[in-house]
């Protein structure tokens, strides 16, 4: 139909600017990214915190080198274990010469240990209350030594700068969403005349909704490929500014941001897209002005 032709060919010549809306849902997007990382360190450093904690195991007198290098290794394959280290009597009395003086003593009272360090996620009261039983059934130790005070302060303080970030990374990701979306629909506002005139020469909602979706997934790719470039350019500047702080470890996290980014800014384009086409498809022609 010559009418729909020439729709289509005003569409052409009268295309909205969709730079400011990309750029905007780029930026939108960019700053979840950051909040990401920052969250991710986060984690790495609650983890970090929680497996430096402690556990002497003081090992009975008598014992052979043998039973110990057994107890070791089987310690070692728990699912618990982050590290076991072995300190022989000897080297207990060097690290207590280098704090206290212990030339008075013409022998040495302290026992061999083993000191465990638990994975991050067993490093709690509750994982503890399970872990330490089966501990004391161990016939090569005599006694059981850590910090239950500190274990239960690293976790509260952790538990509450989670929930902290949690809410934080909420009211953001809503306030983001809301940016965004006021980004596409400003964009779909220079739109709302050609909308409602296919719509009142006879096309489908569907035929008028259509294009509009395609062009909100490219622009949603294109928003998302910009966030992961500034971000990529972030991590590179803080990898060669703080050695360690990422490393090949966090390569498949950094993956799935970088998926998470995609799909945000793929379906938040896509969503605002169609509500506000579908918007000017409900209203008089009078609301348009």
């Amino acid at each position: 139909m010559p009418i729909f032709e020439k729709i289509i060919e005003l569409a052409r010549k009268h295309k909205p600017s969709y730079i400011s809306s990309i750029l905007s849902v780029a930026l939108v997007l960019f700053l979840l990214g950051i909040l990401s990382l920052f969250m991710l360190q986060a984690k790495k450093l609650s983890d970090h915190f929680k497996e430096n904690i402690e556990i002497s195991l003081y090992l009975k007198e008598d014992i052979e080198e043998t039973q110990i290098k057994q107890l070791e290794q089987a310690l070692a394959a728990k699912d618990y274990t982050k590290e076991v280290a072995y300190i022989s009597k000897a080297e207990a009395a060097e690290a207590f010469a280098e704090e206290f003086d212990a030339s008075v003593l013409d022998f040495n009272p302290l026992p061999a240990s083993l000191n465990l360090n638990l994975q991050s996620k067993y490093a709690n009261s509750d994982s503890l209350a399970q872990i330490l039983p089966l501990l004391e059934k161990e016939p090569l130790i005599n006694e059981i030594v850590y910090q239950e005070g500190l274990v239960e302060l690293v976790n509260t303080n952790i538990q509450k700068v989670a929930t902290i970030l949690a809410i934080a990374a909420l009211l953001f990701l809503l306030i983001a969403f809301t940016l965004g979306d006021a980004a596409i629909r400003l964009a779909m506002y220079s739109k709302r005349f050609l909308i409602k005139s296919m719509q009142l020469v006879g096309a489908t909602n569907g035929f008028i909704i259509r294009p509009f979706l395609q062009r909100g997934t490219l622009n949603g790719f294109l928003s998302s490929l910009i966030a992961i470039l500034l971000l990529v350019g972030v991590v590179y500047y803080l990898r060669q500014t703080i050695p360690g702080i990422f490393t090949r470890a966090d390569l498949p996290i950094l993956s799935g941001i970088a998926g998470g980014i995609t799909l945000l800014g793929v379906l938040l384009s896509l969503l605002s897209t169609s509500f506000s086409v579908r918007k000017y498809l409900r209203a008089k022609i009078e609301d348009l002005y």
